[in-house]
């Protein structure tokens, strides 16, 4: 078992991939259908890339990437429309509701191992191969924020675009990370709008919480508060108006 060659306990794994040690043990006994990214979480922690998990094969990885919901959507959605597939026609060929395909597609919810397999099916390719191109997609994603900085413990943030008037900010929050900030001098106002996860974002006391697609506006010049409750990442867009 690649967690015992590794010298980890369960105890240790749960700890360092916040997973719960009960479900370690039934993945480990097959009774368990995990969801991708909670097995990509194990693998990284493991130091091995999850697609040779899948494979029957480990190899040690220097920087593994645990994938990201919005990853995994994004990957199924570009694989859906180059087989020229419909989410109604995907659904027929893998017996998985619409509404549940659709959950997964805009990273609303983690497929699970078997859905994933059901899909990857459909797609006419290996679930190993689904797996290596949501791999390379998060390789992708995360070397974007190469040049990105830190502002707090597990909580980063990058420039997008910056302008005569305004600037747009992506801040990404690991899970139940959060941060103090204050409108800059200069700003106007600004808006906050979560693109991925849930947020709670409060303001002079007053506490909101912001799911995806949800926005704020804010004015004071008070600090205030972002946190993300949940495990998984989150991400925040403050688009700032210059005074």
């Amino acid at each position: 078992m690649i967690r015992e060659q590794r010298g980890l306990s369960r105890e240790d794994l749960a700890a360092s991939t916040d997973v719960d040690m009960q479900m370690i043990k039934r993945i480990e006994s097959g009774r368990a259908n995990p969801a991708l990214v909670v097995l990509s979480r194990l693998a990284g922690a493991m130091t091995i890339s999850l697609s040779l998990l899948v494979g029957g094969a480990a190899a040690e990885l220097a920087e593994p990437e645990p994938f990201e919901s919005e990853t995994v959507g994004e990957t199924l959605v570009l694989l859906r429309k180059e087989k020229r597939l419909s989410q109604r026609a995907l659904s027929h060929l893998t017996g998985l509701r619409m509404a549940t395909l659709r959950r997964y597609e805009s990273g609303e919810t983690d497929p699970r191992l078997r859905a994933t397999e059901l899909i990857a099916h459909a797609l006419e390719i290996e679930p190993v191969e689904l797996v290596r191109q949501i791999e390379r997609r998060q390789l992708h994603s995360n070397l974007s924020w190469r040049n990105s900085t830190m502002v707090a413990p597990g909580v980063e943030q990058r420039i997008l675009t910056s302008g005569e008037r305004s600037e747009l900010w992506e801040w990404r929050f690991d899970g139940r990370a959060s941060a103090e900030t204050v409108t800059p001098a200069g700003i106007a106002e600004e808006i906050a709008t979560a693109i991925r996860g849930d947020l709670v974002v409060t303001v002079e006391g007053v506490a909101q919480v912001l799911r995806r697609g949800g926005s704020i506006t804010i004015v004071t010049k008070q600090p205030w508060q972002i946190a993300n409750g949940r495990n998984t990442t989150a991400r925040l867009l403050r688009f700032q108006v210059r005074i």
